[in-house]
């Protein structure tokens, strides 16, 4: 069988983590930390489209209880998807951030939600009564 003219191969797959879930139990609880790193395939192709293919592929995770949030972990450049020299982290310093984070959301989302309600509020309950007589 002959070779097709410019035969190459175009096309790129690669495993990503697409979905992280943690849970941080209250320690009544007896479970420990855990996060777990749901993975798919992704197909990027010569013209740098993507087919991100729908099935979960693995879980990457981690148990943590207590007694083990020192041990530490490489960081890695999420711009040039390298290591960082020399830089580490604990998987006790990663729930302070995330712990931490969520706070900063939630605190957020509430100042939100307050300045959308005093937006709804009318400027004035002049007229609100009127008619109603004396109660």
């Amino acid at each position: 069988m002959a070779t097709k003219y410019n035969d190459r191969p175009v096309n790129r797959m690669y495993t990503r983590a697409h979905t992280i879930t943690l849970n941080f139990p209250h320690p009544s609880t007896g479970l420990a930390n855990s996060i777990h790193f749901y993975e798919q395939n992704v197909i990027e192709k010569a013209d740098g489209t993507e087919v991100v293919l729908p099935d979960t592929v693995g879980q990457a995770h981690i148990d943590a209880p207590m007694e083990v949030m020192s041990t530490e972990f490489p960081l890695w450049d999420m711009a040039t998807e390298e290591p960082i020299d020399g830089a580490v982290a604990t998987y006790g310093e990663l729930a302070t951030l995330l712990y931490s984070l969520y706070f900063h959301a939630a605190e957020k989302r509430d100042e939100r939600v307050e300045a959308e309600k005093m937006e709804e509020m009318p400027e004035s309950f002049e007229g609100l009564d009127a008619g109603m007589g004396d109660l």
